[in-house]
């Protein structure tokens, strides 16, 4: 029972309940997005996927599958595009935190101390597009796994942080930022050898 304890921190919590206001965030964006412009349209896809179930056992049955499946890609893609947009910019304007992660008071760093800005805002969207990816890729099973390693491991990493060599960290002032990089790149290091 201890190492379930141990596996839901107090900090895992709140980056999972950043990501949770992120996806409520999202949810609103994709809505205010189809009101306005109709992309993505998933009423749309809504329709085509019960054409083709009103049509089972019949000659245009797989037709109809096909084009609804075509149409949910679409459907998907753009909101994945839009997800990758929404993190991208708002790392980008809140020094390497989502909206989520600024109310949880947490925030992306680059292990690697010697980064620029430019080449730490680089990886950040490096990252996120990794993310994307990995929902799309075989329907978010991967990003799922990646998300569970979290759970896995002492610095709360997902699969993604040690692609690009990134961790989530409480947010901090001044110096004290500087201090806890340097703690989580020796921790890493003594991890890795």
């Amino acid at each position: 029972m201890k190492s379930l304890k141990q596996a839901f921190t107090n900090f895992r919590l709140r980056r999972l309940v950043a990501f949770i206001i992120d996806m409520g965030i999202m949810a609103v964006l994709l809505t205010l997005l189809y009101k306005l412009f109709e992309l993505p349209n998933f009423p749309v896809v809504m329709a085509a996927m019960a054409e083709a179930n009103s049509k089972i056992n019949t000659p245009e049955w797989q037709s109809l599958v096909n084009s609804s499946t075509a149409i949910f890609n679409m459907v998907f893609i753009q909101s994945l595009l839009i997800y990758f947009g929404y993190e991208t910019v708002t790392q980008i304007l809140f020094k390497g935190s989502t909206i989520g992660k600024l109310i949880m008071g947490l925030r992306i760093v680059s292990q690697n101390s010697n980064r620029g800005v430019v080449f730490h805002y680089l990886f950040m969207t490096v990252r996120s597009f990794i993310k994307i990816i990995l929902i799309y890729l075989l329907q978010g099973i991967p990003f799922i796994i990646s998300i569970l390693s979290i759970f896995a491991n002492y610095q709360s990493k997902a699969g993604y942080d040690y692609i690009v060599k990134t961790v989530v960290v409480e947010k901090l002032k001044g110096k004290d930022v500087e201090e806890e990089k340097n703690k989580l790149i020796k921790r890493d290091m003594i991890a890795d050898a």
